[in-house]
């Protein structure tokens, strides 16, 4: 009962702090762009501490003889939402950025280094205290651990996969090469291409029989992609009708409690129910956006965190592993703990990553 009520007041505290420190908020009048980077931060900030939550609580629950968490069990289930926003947004982000370039392959050699190397050095760093270093064997381990051989890292694997099929979808539909005249068409075909290759990679994943969090929020990338191609026909439409806003924004909360309630009564009966992981996925984020629609919102610190959200992602589940062995103390004090610090350590990788920048546009 005490740590229920430790682990509750935390995240109340946690999330009242990263939603109201430094936020600046007031009634939106009038919006140019359906997301501009600091609104896709925040999306992010929320979504990776959704994951995380997700995945202490996962933990706490079933490795522990707390029987509930009492209102913090929702977040239980808030993990696939998080990766939903997660594909909608690299879908938005990578269609606004490349989709009028030629790209080469030097797309990939860019998502290649900014994912995989912090990845193996984070791994490397927060699994130390669990390594032994005892024989070769013990290095060998490791040198597969962090190469993602080993207790794979299943969102990173995936991303990178759909990183390869966003380039090879530009790539067949020419996208970038064509005349101003066909561009729309090649739009369209880049997004049937990257749909196709989507429903092969999934298809493939189910026969080989790989858990479902491999493809049932990849989806979602396609809808990222769209909602950036015709984001100007839809601020148009909200421009001619300004209920519109409210109408997206409701609607969407409706959608996503009734497919949501659905996929998690169901999830697991039926390959076929995951198709409502996907809806619950899209109307989460319409959520999102029909809020930044009607109140223009940038809280300090959740944007802070959407830039420290690959970090977080990768470190957070090498904390969850000590604090999971850290026996004689209170399972809410180890909690909170590992939270905070998943959550300072990601921060700071940003500190670093920005300090190295600036060094190098100093020397350069």
């Amino acid at each position: 009962m005490i740590d229920s009520l430790i682990i509750n007041l935390f995240i109340l505290l946690l999330f009242t702090l990263i939603l109201f420190y430094k936020a600046r908020f007031h009634f939106a009048s009038r919006n140019i762009t359906l997301m501009d980077r600091g609104d896709t931060d925040v999306m992010r900030g929320i979504a990776a501490l959704l994951v995380m939550l997700s995945h202490y609580d996962t933990y706490v629950l079933n490795g522990n003889d707390l029987p509930s968490l009492g209102p913090a069990t929702i977040f239980l289930w808030t993990g696939g939402l998080g990766v939903c926003v997660f594909f909608f947004l690299s879908g938005y982000g990578l269609w606004l950025t490349y989709a009028k370039k030629n790209l080469d392959y030097h797309f990939l050699v860019s998502r290649f280094r900014k994912t995989v190397p912090a990845f193996m050095i984070l791994r490397f760093l927060t699994g130390l205290p669990l390594f032994s270093f005892q024989d070769g064997r013990d290095l060998l381990y490791i040198l597969l651990y962090c190469l993602n051989v080993i207790d794979t890292s299943w969102f990173i694997t995936v991303i990178l996969m759909v990183y390869l099929l966003f380039y090879l979808s530009l790539k067949i539909s020419r996208l970038g090469l064509a005349p101003e005249r066909s561009d729309n068409q090649a739009s369209v075909r880049a997004v049937v291409y990257m749909a196709i290759f989507l429903l092969v990679l999934s298809l493939a994943f189910f026969l080989l029989g790989f858990h479902e969090r491999w493809y049932n929020a990849v989806f979602l990338f396609i809808v990222g992609m769209l909602a950036a191609q015709y984001w100007d026909r839809l601020m148009r439409l909200f421009a001619k009708d300004s209920r519109s806003y409210l109408m997206v924004f409701f609607s969407s909360i409706v959608i996503f409690i009734g497919s949501g309630a659905f996929f998690t009564l169901l999830k697991g009966e039926n390959i076929f129910i995951t198709v409502f992981k996907t809806i619950s996925g899209i109307a989460f984020c319409l959520m999102l956006i029909g809020f930044n629609m009607i109140i223009d919102w940038h809280p300090g610190l959740f944007s802070r965190l959407g830039s420290a959200s690959l970090y977080l992602y990768i470190i957070h589940p090498n904390i969850l592993s000590l604090y999971t062995g850290a026996l004689g103390i209170r399972i809410g004090i180890r909690y909170v703990a590992s939270s905070l610090l998943s959550i300072l350590l990601s921060l700071l990788c940003v500190a670093i990553t920005d300090r190295l920048h600036k060094i190098k546009r100093e020397l350069s």
